[in-house]
């Protein structure tokens, strides 16, 4: 928190981050999460831009950063919660499950679905979906009412989070699905027709999935539908 804190005031001295409790912080912001955050710094993955901005490596908009940890909130400013555990867990894909830098996608645009996480093979198919919330118990729901669209995709219907994600996952037919929370990574191989979940231990490493090596250039979100079912909630700056 000190150093969006720190951010927010070299930005706009007059916006300060707005005060939270303790046990909420805790929640949404680990250590761990934290650690990773910064070990991607390190390798080239996550860049910080000023005022709180970043960019990843697969859709960087400089000088400014396309995304931002820190938005505005009434006469304050708050964390971009969900984006700490997504952008840990983008740095996991890379470094602890080795998948190939220039296959892995953070939070796609419109046209690709707007995944906060996507790992692509050689034809631009989504192999790995990643879904990420800033809570752990944010992804109890979501586990729970996914098995309401098993028989037929759902159309898209914004603020109704598990049938989004259910489209998602008919519209590319993902074959492994990955939802992220803070210190929290739950892995399933999904099978479809019906939708069906099964439970893993640990998500497959890239090596196993033939994913390990990539082209030399970073790859391109898929267009997977030309249509915009939602605004994305998330801070993609202007």
């Amino acid at each position: 928190m000190g150093y969006l804190e720190a951010q927010s005031l070299a930005d706009e001295p007059s916006l300060t981050l707005g005060s939270y409790p303790s046990d909420l912080i805790t929640r949404r912001i680990t250590e761990d999460d934290a650690a990773t955050l910064f070990a991607g710094v390190e390798q080239g993955l996550i860049t910080w831009r000023p005022g709180g901005r970043f960019d990843t490596l697969d859709r960087p908009r400089p000088p400014r950063g396309r995304w931002w940890l820190i938005e505005k909130d009434g006469a304050h400013r708050r964390p971009c919660w969900e984006f700490v555990p997504q952008l840990a867990a983008y740095v996991e894909l890379i470094i602890e499950h080795g998948y190939h830098r220039h296959r892995v996608l953070f939070d796609t645009p419109q046209s690709a679905l707007q995944l906060d996480l996507a790992v692509l093979n050689d034809d631009g198919q989504v192999v790995v979906l990643g879904e990420a919330k800033k809570e752990a118990r944010d992804l109890d729901r979501l586990e729970a009412d996914l098995s309401l669209h098993q028989h037929q995709q759902p159309t898209p219907r914004r603020g109704d989070e598990p049938r989004q994600l259910a489209w998602r996952l008919w519209v590319t037919r993902a074959p492994y699905l990955w939802l992220v929370a803070p210190s929290d990574r739950r892995a399933f191989k999904v099978r479809y027709d019906p939708l069906r979940f099964t439970r893993l231990e640990h998500l497959p490493q890239g090596s196993a999935l033939g994913l390990a090596a990539g082209p030399a250039a970073m790859m391109a979100p898929p267009v997977l539908t030309t249509t915009q079912p939602s605004a994305s909630a998330s801070g993609e700056a202007p």
